[in-house]
């Protein structure tokens, strides 16, 4: 049975980007029935984890390893500090300039997941690998 979607969150960076993506969820919003509305957040700093509002589902595309890249277990902070309980992960296996990653297994993450005691299906695409990642219920 599909989901009807009633409101959709997004959280960016900056005001600029918050502007692009508005401009597209108030298009599809009026074209699927839903609302949308962004809000810019720098999810570098583990103070605005908490800010994020709460989700059935947090969609983290490309976002948790070039965090931890410059700040160490953010994406541990961001894992556990979000209300939702699924969070949908992805790494890409492509560089920008079309080339195949180096590390196509995140073994950090996996790892993670199973010392948080969340539970993980990996799905494996050419450019992109998703995570969905269920919370235990108690959270």
């Amino acid at each position: 049975m599909p989901v009807k979607i009633k409101e959709y969150v997004a959280v960016e960076l900056s005001e600029r980007d918050c502007a692009l993506v508005q401009r597209f969820l108030d298009w599809a919003g009026a074209h699927f029935g839903f609302t949308g509305k962004t809000t810019a957040l720098d999810l570098s700093k583990k103070e605005n984890v908490n800010k994020i509002p709460e989700a059935d589902v947090a969609f983290m595309f490309a976002l948790l390893e070039v965090l931890e890249g410059k700040h160490h277990r953010i994406a541990e902070a961001l894992m556990t500090g979000v209300k939702a309980k699924t969070i949908v992960a992805s790494f890409p296996r492509i560089t920008i300039g079309g080339k195949r990653m180096a590390a196509q297994r995140r073994g950090w993450f996996e790892k993670m997941c199973e010392r948080l005691n969340y539970s993980f299906k990996k799905m494996s695409f050419p450019n992109e690998t998703f995570y969905v990642v269920e919370k235990p219920r108690h959270l």
